[in-house]
């Protein structure tokens, strides 16, 4: 969520970037450049020439705007209308009035800058530096045509080039270095959320770690200690059935982290493979689809069928009926009626048994919760 939210913002920067450009090109080229052409009509040695390269330029601008602001500046078309910008602005410093290529009067040259800046925001800054270099060598060689290039004009030149094409650069760097910016934050914020991510999925690790050490103390510690100290005996067939239990329980344990499409089956599976290794013949059949099951759900419904399992004498079945809502495990098997059967306790199931003789009949059910059900009503 918080890398999305980076992206946006550096999308948002980006075209706040681009459009703040485009508005500025425009400006300056249909309204100071447009005032100028309007006020200085009669100056131009040819008008319908100097409206021609005006208006050609100001559809160019309509299509370099358009294109940055849709984000569609390639190379090919920025580095074309670059080329038309340069030719037609040199026709239009040409119809301007003779030695005027940087008159009050002239306005061709200082489009080609901005428009320049327009089509060339996306690309390398060398290639900006090669039109306003070129836009002088050619605004230059006016000048010198008309033999304009005395020591006052030579002044005047540098000082209106130095502040046009300090302009420009200044407006192009500063749009390219927010944009940079506004993609190196995206970035930062992309490995600060993936850093989280990793401490998180970490955490996670180790308190499961935490849990499943502490069922293994209050399950099998005790089992372990007795046998270690003696006072639980190998060969009693009590304390063999409460082995198989927890060796089963440790097995279900380990298969909880396996990644599978039924986590539910492949748990059930572990403890039926402990009750094949002692010989039971085990059927185990399925009926609908399972839905996604919480763990501790999980763990409660293969508590018990894993307990009758551990101490099954020669058959069991276990059935495993589901839907969306509901999942149902049950288990026949000729469990021993002395056997220490763990019933599970969690609430959120309910258990049935039934013994027939030699046969213990078991069903667990659980319930997804109606959406209802979770509501406090406030008295």
């Amino acid at each position: 969520m918080i890398s999305g939210h980076g992206d946006l913002v550096a999308v948002r920067i980006t075209r706040a970037v681009n459009i703040g450009v485009a508005g500025v090109v425009s400006i300056w080229h249909f309204g100071y450049h447009g005032s100028k052409l309007i006020t200085h009509w009669s100056d131009y040695q040819s008008q319908a020439t100097t409206l021609a390269s005006w208006t050609a330029l100001a559809v160019i601008d309509v299509i370099g705007s358009v294109a940055l602001l849709r984000r569609q500046s390639h190379a090919a078309l920025a580095r074309t209308l670059a080329v038309a910008i340069l030719v037609v602005g040199s026709i239009g410093t040409a119809a301007g009035p003779p030695g005027g290529a940087i008159a009050d009067s002239s306005w061709a040259w200082s489009s080609v800058g901005w428009l320049g800046v327009l089509v060339l925001l996306r690309r390398p800054i060398v290639e900006l530096g090669v039109l306003l270099t070129a836009n002088l060598g050619v605004t230059a060689a006016f000048l010198a045509l008309d033999n304009a290039f005395d020591e006052p004009m030579i002044m005047r030149f540098v000082t209106v080039t130095c502040i046009a094409v300090g302009a420009n650069v200044i407006v192009a760097l500063a749009g390219r270095l927010m944009q940079e910016a506004a993609q190196q934050t995206t970035e930062i914020a992309e490995a600060e959320v993936e850093s989280y991510a990793h401490k998180q999925a970490a955490d996670e690790v180790h308190a499961r770690r935490q849990e499943r050490y502490e069922y293994l103390r209050g399950q099998v510690e005790s089992v372990l200690r007795g046998l270690a100290d003696g006072t639980l005996d190998p060969a009693d067939p009590a304390v063999q059935r409460r082995c198989a239990i927890e060796a089963a329980r440790l097995r279900r344990l380990f298969a909880e982290n396996d990644d599978v499409p039924n986590p539910l089956l492949h748990e059930l599976l572990t403890c039926v493979d402990i009750a094949e290794r002692r010989q039971v013949e085990v059927d185990l059949s399925t009926l609908g689809d399972l839905p996604s099951i919480p763990i501790a759900i999980r763990r409660g419904l293969t508590e018990t069928p894993l307990a009758v399992l551990a101490t099954a004498v020669s058959s069991a079945r276990v059935t495993v009926v589901s839907n969306r809502d509901e999942v149902i495990v049950s288990i026949v098997a000729d469990a021993p009626p002395d056997a220490q059967i763990t019933w599970t306790t969690c609430p959120a199931l309910s258990t049935v048994r039934y013994r027939e003789g030699a046969n213990l009949w078991v069903e667990t059910r659980w319930k997804r919760p109606s959406p209802l059900a979770s509501l406090t009503t406030i008295p």
